[in-house]
Order: structure tokens, then sequence, then C-alpha cells
């Protein structure tokens, strides 16, 4: 027996032990005199047993690096089925301080719109099911003339072909209507994005149309009208040393929803990058995140587990011109495509760009045999692939890791996912 290389150890008190293990994502409180700290498969029979059994010991002759390393190879080359992330515009009716878009007037045309359209056909004929992401930009600025007639057009093959499909998106919520939520179920709408900066004051202070009034209300009246309509909602909510003190004032806004529509909204607190201070940021918002809990909402201060939509062979970004990327996180109106979509809706990949994004993920050594792999995955293959010396998405800090074990600790507490030993 052996202890498995996932395990993270942190003292809570002289006598009280928190073991996590990322693979199996446990948590379990022992007193120390009960294990061997330095290696738990010295501990005791009964001790040992009970640390088999929930994965935090394992058999000698398993290779867990090789196995999870196998693991995700498997789930980054399963092209079963497609994903499209589709920008109709990189335009937008906000100009958010932080944005790293340029905000060009843009919109996809006639042309493209049906080179996506045979290349729907070729996934749905191909009876792989169809993820469809709408991005940008603001997506819903044009609702009508770019995303519904490629909607409707999968409509029609889904009836023809037997072929599946679901639509989600990432907005800024404010041209969401009762009318498009609607219809959009119609095509089996399964879920938005949506960001607030805030609360109110704050939020509007950053949020603010041509028409000079804020956009908090509208926005929040439009994600009650989602989980009214069974939608799944993700609300981002942006911070910064100055919205941070009262970010927890938005769960008013929520206290007055059923439990079951509460029970379709998550929070996702992410700091904005430009943010210095990150640390004095993070220790807020651990009480924010018990705040939200405390009031039923389905609260994170990070998102952890999920493979990035980038690192997977069946996932492209199309811009509105018919440029193709792997990633959302960049700006279009600078950054060199990786390939197009052509006239018949194949995609082409230009210099070998999707085999050298995919041939970067895990390449990194010290990657291989870290504690919290099955939580980062690596980290972002765009960065590994630029990086020349070795990459750690958290620079290699153990007090940086030691926070995402903490993390995580706080959220199996929360969702119940914790044993006493």
């Amino acid at each position: 027996m052996k202890e498995s290389i996932f395990n993270s150890k942190i003292r809570l008190t002289d006598n009280l032990l928190a073991i996590y293990n990322a693979l199996n994502d446990k948590t379990i409180f022992i007193a120390k005199n009960r294990v061997d700290i330095d290696d738990l498969s010295n501990s005791p029979a009964l001790t040992l047993e009970q640390l088999k059994a929930n994965g935090f010991v394992v058999e000698d002759s398993v290779d867990e690096s090789r196995n999870y390393i196998s693991y995700t190879r498997t789930v980054q080359n399963d092209t079963s089925a497609a994903h499209l992330i589709i920008n109709p515009t990189i335009n937008c009716n906000f100009s958010c301080w932080y944005c790293y878009e340029q905000h060009t007037k843009s919109k996809m045309d006639e042309e493209t719109i049906n080179r996506v359209k045979r290349l729907v056909y070729r996934i749905m004929t191909e009876k792989k099911h169809l993820q469809f992401s709408f991005f940008g930009g603001e997506p819903l600025l044009y609702y009508k003339q770019v995303m519904l007639p490629i909607l409707e057009y999968a409509g029609h093959l889904s009836e023809e072909t037997g072929g599946t499909f679901h639509v989600n998106m990432t907005t800024n919520g404010s041209l969401l209507t009762p009318g498009r939520i609607e219809e959009l179920k119609n095509y089996n709408f399964n879920g938005a994005q949506i960001t607030l900066d805030g609360y109110k004051a704050t939020h509007d202070r950053i949020r603010t149309p041509g028409n000079g009034k804020g956009s908090y209300d509208r926005i929040i009246s439009n994600i009650h009208e989602l989980v009214r309509n069974g939608v799944p909602a993700t609300v981002r909510i942006n911070c910064t040393c100055e919205n941070i003190n009262d970010i927890h004032n938005i769960t008013e806004s929520f206290a007055n929803l059923p439990k079951e529509q509460r029970s379709l909204l998550s929070f996702d607190f992410q700091t904005v990058w430009q943010e210095g201070n990150k640390s004095d940021i993070s220790d807020r918002l651990n009480h924010i995140v018990r705040e939200f809990v405390k009031q039923g909402l389905n609260a994170a201060k990070s998102s952890f587990r999920e493979f990035c939509y980038a690192d997977r062979r069946n996932s492209c970004v199309i811009n509105y011109n018919g440029d193709l990327y792997k990633c959302t996180a960049i700006d279009f109106a600078n950054t060199e495509r990786d390939g197009y979509i052509s006239e018949d809706g194949s995609l082409i990949w230009e210099n070998g760009s999707l085999e050298k994004r995919l041939a970067s993920k895990l390449k990194n050594k010290p990657c291989r045999a870290c504690r919290i792999l099955p939580l980062c995955h690596g980290g972002c293959t765009k960065n590994s692939l630029n990086a020349s010396d070795g990459y750690c998405m958290y620079n290699f800090d153990e007090r940086q890791i030691d926070q995402v074990v903490l993390d995580a600790i706080e959220r199996n507490i929360q969702f119940g996912r914790t044993n006493k030993l």
C-alpha cells in the first residue's frame, strides 16, 4: 500500500488534521494520533482500511499519474459530441473598464452564417450531439439576424436527422426578454452565464447603457425570468476592491425566489484580472460565499474539476468573420487566428495550431505529479504552449496551492462531502 499522490494535509489545530484528495474530491477530518502524518499507508489497520476505501491510500501497483493522464487524453480526444462557440459580434452595448475586447463594430454576415449551417449539417447528420454556446461581444445584439437563423436551421435538421442539440450563452443579460427566453426554450436552452459588477449602485456606475440609466434592476429581472422558465443561470460576480464590501447585498435580489428557482442559480466569484490586491479580495470572499450559502444560494469562490472547452478536440470558437480560435479569453481583434471555416463548412486549422495546442496538455513534468492535478488539469494550454521553461498557473507557489485545497475543503463542507475518522 502507498499514499495517494493527490493527497493534501492541512493542520487545522494541534490535534486535528484535514486530508483532501483531489482525485476523489473528498475530505476527511482526523485526529493526528490516528494516522502516520508522514505516510498514511503506515497508519493503524482500522484507519488504513477506511483510508483505502476513500482513495487516500492505494495499492502499490497503481500508477495514479499515468492513469489520470490517460483519462485526460480520453476526455481531450472524445469526438462523440461537438461544441461550437459562436461570436455573432465582438461589439457590445456596454463599455466595462476591465474588458479586454475592442468592441469593434461587427456582425456575422450571411455567407458566414451559411458556412456555420453547413458545419451544423455535417455534425448533426453524423448523429453527434451539438452544444451551441453564443459568446461575443454581446451575442444578443444580433439575436434575430444571427442567432435565431442558426438555431432554426438546427431545429429543422434535428427533426429530419434525429440529431440533438442544446444552446447556452454568455451574455450581460440586459437584452434578454421574456419573449426571447420563451423562444429559446424551443431550441433546448440549457443555461446562461450573466455577469454582475457588484450590488446595484456599484454595478450601475460600470454598466450604463446609452440611455444613461443603470442596468442592475433590468438584469436581475431577466435572471429571475430565466429561472422562472426552468433555465439554469450562472451569475458571475466580478470582484474588485471597490465592490467587495457590498457584494453580500446581492443576496437580497434573490431572497424572494422560491426554493426550486434558487436551486437553478449558481454564483461564481472572480477577481477582475487587473486588480492588484487579489489576496485581500480572496480573504474577504470566504465570508461572502458563506453568506450566499446561508441564504440558500449555490455559491463558490472558484470553479474546478471541469475540463476547459479549449482543451477538447471537439470544441472551436467561430468568430463573426469565420475565423477559428480555440479560446474565448482573447482580444479577437488583435489575436492571430488558428484557422477558418471553409465554404463547405469544414474546419481548417492553420499551421498545425490544433495539434500543437492539444499536445501542450500535460507536457509539463511538474504537473504530472502535482497533488492538485485533478483540479487544474495542468492549467491553461495556451500558457503552457508559450512557456519555455516550465509552467504552473500558481507559479509553483505552495501557499497558493494550499489555498486552492482550502477552497476545495470549504466546498466539501458546504455540500456535505466530508467524513470524520
